[in-house]
């Protein structure tokens, strides 16, 4: 473990912090779909995987909230964690919420997570109308899950060491220095039964090592080693171990193998962990650090990555790439540029990291001047690294921030959405799955997505999506990706837009998120609404839906709109099968004739077999329709049909309507022609 680490491994799994952005993604997706849902159920195996990896110790997963900060097991998330999106909005949860604490066990179930999320789901006036979450946590049967079990000692920031009392972590490092008195005897007392906690020793050194390094930065080493050293004493007297017992726990503690740094000497042992200790703070140069910009500039244009580690040089790179803009030195930013891109690729990921971050930056000060067309560019190679990244990192949630808000200017500035699709795409294979990551990045993904899937932008989008251009192809396939993450709003605004253009441009997209639409459509088919909202949910069950939607159909075909009939009928064809047929078939007697003179060409389209002896029967018999015509133009169509099924069991029938002539008992000549095509047709096979 490295020192810069110590005193955070057994207070925070970071697993565990992971974890939270799984549980953001799904309280999300719980307040925009339906429960029974294919999203809502991958949210909940998605959280029982993550909870599994969590809990895989045994130990209980435990979060609370204090004076606006979270606490992981007790002890405050740092500060750069506190920051993130992830974090900022699970605690703004907890606040509207009411809850103190919230500890996640072991042996927790999938129906116990799925009745979480949908407490977690509701708003904080009906929790609180329910009587709070507590109360509906209980309700529900969740053993595994407990809210307000544990409230923790509210505490500043840095009282880390010494929670609870009245002395912060600084003052106690300077009490045992012998730099300040002002512990009193109970503050001791209460010290003294922490003393025994594993790791405590540990955490006090690393304190107190940072008030060494911060505060006596100009003291010598062997000063600095003989003021640790007065340090371990005074603990030792404060517990019932020795300072070498105390010497090895930190040890353990800071190090795999605490002989390398362990000695006979106690001062050399305190001398090896302060080193320990400054190196993992502070992070040494990389060598052959590049004396100027215009040096490390020329260094990377040809290939060198080395100068991105020097922290002056990252400093000042987005300021160079800026200035490069404004003087219109074109190349020379494209080839820093593209160099950047391949240090993105980079073997060591601490380059990776370091390019990234100053390509964050870079593009955070290209927004200030509006440079879109370079910010595109640099956006592309960074969306690259997002795919092949496999570790969230602070750079990662950075680039995501950076990406999402360049999307959003596209989309809300520019006439197409064209140049965000390669961001909305790479994101959207993230989410889905399709690039394989860890639940972290996947509910990163998804977060990402849900903040550009707004009123305005769906707006933006649907209204360039109009045109038949190329771009307004790739917008369709923007919507395609946005309304996927909010299909409800799309499927609300099918429903209320007059616009029958816009319904057509929410059609296209629906039907080309294929499985993932069929749900929520057939959800809102069996709620009713207008009839074009109910002929347009007809139409995308039969481009995205299966046989087992045909019952949801099936009623559509008596609707009081002929224009949803028909639109039902092209939908059962669609979808085929020998299901589709027998329900056609069995409406053709109780559907307007209009309706059934469509069915029986749908039903030779199909080539429906089981229908001929039916068809069959339509011709010979005169019970059907009595209107004439009505019954003639049937009669045309159900010729056609058995010539398309190629029915050999109708040529008797067919051959009678050929030679059949007369006025008041043969066939007309239309109905004769037909039927002698479609014995052409079956005599063929």
């Amino acid at each position: 473990m490295n020192p810069a680490d110590a005193g955070k491994g057994a207070f925070v799994k970071k697993t565990g912090v992971d974890f939270l952005f799984v549980l953001n993604a799904a309280i999300t997706n719980i307040r925009l779909y339906p429960p029974t849902s294919e999203i809502i159920q991958t949210s909940v195996a998605r959280m029982e995987t993550a909870l599994k990896e969590v809990l895989a110790d045994g130990e209980p997963l435990e979060f609370a909230e204090s004076e606006k900060n979270l606490l992981a097991a007790g002890q405050p998330l740092p500060e750069k964690q506190q920051q993130r999106p992830q974090i900022r909005s699970f605690l703004s949860m907890l606040l509207d919420f009411g809850i103190k604490s919230i500890t996640f066990y072991p042996g927790i179930t999938g129906p116990e997570i799925s009745q979480f999320l949908q407490v977690m789901g509701k708003s904080a006036q009906e929790i609180q109308n329910a009587g709070g979450p507590a109360h509906m946590i209980k309700d529900a049967g969740i053993s595994h899950i407990v809210i307000d079990e544990k409230i923790y000692v509210e505490r500043d920031a840095d009282r880390q060491i010494v929670s609870g009392l009245d002395i912060s972590d600084t003052d106690f490092v300077r009490y045992l220095l012998g730099e300040e008195d002002s512990a009193d005897q109970q503050t001791i007392d209460q010290v003294r039964e922490m003393a025994d906690a594993p790791g405590w020793f540990a955490r006090v050194f690393e304190t107190g090592a940072r008030y060494l390094l911060e505060q006596h930065a100009d003291a010598t080493r062997a000063e600095q080693t003989r003021m640790a050293g007065r340090m371990l004493d005074s603990l030792a007297g404060l517990s019932d171990a020795d300072t070498e017992q105390i010497l090895k726990s930190i040890s353990e503690a800071f190090d795999q193998t605490p002989q390398d740094v362990h000695s006979s000497d106690p001062a050399e042992t305190i001398g090896k962990l302060l080193d320990q200790y400054k190196q993992a703070a502070e992070p040494p140069t990389p060598p052959g650090r590049p004396k100027t910009v215009k040096e490390a500039l020329s260094r990377i244009l040809k290939g060198d990555h080395s100068p991105f580690l020097d922290q002056k040089t990252a400093d000042l790179l987005p300021k160079a790439a800026m200035q490069m803009a404004r003087q219109e030195k074109h190349d020379m930013l494209a080839g820093l540029t593209a160099q950047m891109g391949q240090a993105l690729g980079d073997d060591a990921p601490e380059v990776r990291r370091a390019v990234a971050r100053i390509m964050a930056q870079t593009d955070e000060q290209m927004e200030a001047e509006d440079r879109l067309d370079q910010r595109i560019a640099m956006s592309k190679k960074l969306v690259e690294w997002i795919k092949g990244e496999d570790r969230i990192s602070e750079e990662y949630e950075q680039v995501t921030h950076r990406l999402e808000n360049l999307a959003e200017t596209v989309i809300t500035q520019k006439d197409s959405a064209a140049d965000a699709e390669h961001i909305l795409e790479a994101y959207a294979l993230i989410r889905d799955g399709r690039l394989s990551k860890q639940e972290a990045i996947q509910a990163l993904a998804a977060n990402m997505l849900q903040h550009l899937s707004t009123d305005q932008i769906l707006e933006m989008v649907l209204s360039k999506a109009g045109n038949t251009s190329d771009t307004g192809k790739e917008d369709i396939r923007t919507l395609v990706i946005l309304g996927s993450t909010t299909i409800e709003r799309l499927l609300d605004r099918l429903r209320d837009s007059h616009n029958m253009a816009e319904r057509n441009r929410i059609v296209q997209a629906v039907s080309r998120m294929g499985n993932a639409a069929v749900q929520p459509v057939a959800e809102r088919l069996a709620q009713g609404g207008p009839w074009f909202y109910i002929r347009n949910l007809a139409l995308l069950l039969g481009r995205i839906g299966g046989p087992e939607q045909l019952s949801l159909l099936e009623p559509l075909l008596t609707y009081p709109d002929y224009r949803v009939q028909l639109e039902a009928v092209k939908s059962v064809q669609a979808i085929d099968g020998d299901k589709a047929g027998d329900m056609l078939l069995k409406h053709i007697p109780v559907v307007e004739p209009q309706l059934a003179g469509h069915i029986v060409s749908v039903l030779g389209a199909i080539r429906y077999q089981p229908a001929a002896p039916y068809l069959i029967n339509l011709l010979e018999s005169k019970s059907f329709w009595q209107n004439k015509a009505v019954r003639d133009e049937i009669r045309t169509k159900a010729c056609e049909a058995l010539g398309r099924m190629q029915a050999k069991e109708a040529v008797s029938a067919l051959e009678k309507v050929v030679r059949t002539r007369g006025f008041f008992s043969g066939y007309p000549e239309n109905i004769r022609a037909a039927a002698a095509k479609a014995l052409s047709q079956i005599k063929r096979v």
